[in-house]
């Protein structure tokens, strides 16, 4: 990773550019060492701005507008869409967003009915397939992310009783699924209902990772422990730890994740599930939820 640098202050929060005049921060929406993200008022209109703070912000502003650009073109920008780019300004380590209009999919599922969920998770899994229509298969190497998960969990990793079973778990599932074949695709990246609007029935993504050629169960995995993550209690019918009927919505979508892609799937949720129970450190409520995820998974 790229050395962090400070960013210039201009009205305190964002970088001191000619192009940025008359920029006025709303709200944080987040503010972290290596990017922020705001909500501003300029010439009039909202927008967001993504500030990267990082030495090599250039880069990363390019690399970023490239992910945005392969998938509007990908997408075609009419019911499924990304983030409209409004300024780009790669030497400020900035880009300027159009606001999304709609709901935030998270405030939609929270009220919805089993039915009602189960076609929107669907829905999500349609916006996923028509970003990754673009395959190619490689050799899967367990291992990448075996050693990812390891160094991401620290002492847990060998400390928590409910870390070391779960990774004992995935390391005998890893061996099952080596040198299979992936299929990976320029995805997401950080595919949960955070990350997507509900228009009508136009369907918008923000928040697109740089995102080199991964394993599109990967962002299936994602989502499926995300939605898991922020369930109140267990379901009675679970597959791979999570809601069956979660999975069924989402796996059911023609094309977006092939029979022989399903091992692979269930070792993504079983590494996501782990690095979530250690996020979820001082939410117990969620920690549990993620717990039994793990411990019915190893059942799987």
């Amino acid at each position: 990773m790229s050395p962090l640098v400070p960013a210039p202050i201009g009205n305190g929060l964002l970088p001191d550019h000619p192009d940025l005049a008359g920029m006025v921060v709303t709200e944080v929406l987040r503010d972290r060492p290596g990017h922020a993200v705001f909500a501003v008022r300029w010439r009039e209109r909202p927008y967001f701005v993504k500030v990267f703070r990082h030495a090599d912000a250039a880069g990363l502003v390019r690399a970023t507008v490239a992910t945005l650009s392969r998938a509007a073109e990908d997408l075609g920008q009419a019911e499924n869409a990304v983030v409209r780019l409004r300024l780009v300004l790669p030497e400020a380590g900035v880009i300027v967003l159009d606001p999304v209009a709609g709901e935030q999919l998270t405030n939609v599922l929270l009220p919805a009915t089993p039915q009602r969920r189960a076609t929107l998770i669907a829905r999500a899994g349609c916006w996923l397939a028509a970003l990754t229509h673009e395959r190619e298969r490689a050799a899967f190497g367990p291992q990448y992310w075996l050693e990812g998960l390891r160094k991401q969990l620290g002492a847990q990793a060998t400390s928590d009783p409910v870390l070391v079973r779960h990774l004992s778990a995935m390391r005998e599932a890893g061996r099952e699924i080596k040198g299979i074949a992936v299929e990976r695709a320029a995805s997401h990246g950080d595919f949960t209902p955070d990350n997507l609007y509900l228009d009508g029935a136009r369907l918008v993504g923000i928040d697109m990772q740089r995102s080199p050629q991964m394993a599109v169960a990967r962002d299936v995995a994602r989502f499926l422990v995300w939605l898991h993550s922020r369930r109140f209690e267990m379901p009675a019918v679970t597959r791979h730890g999570v809601s069956a009927a979660d999975y069924a919505a989402l796996v059911s979508v023609p094309g977006l994740i092939p029979a022989d892609q399903e091992p692979i799937l269930r070792f993504m949720m079983g590494e996501i599930m782990a690095g979530y129970y250690h996020q979820a450190q001082g939410k117990p409520q969620r920690r549990e939820l993620l717990a039994g995820a793990m411990a019915h998974w190893a059942k799987a």
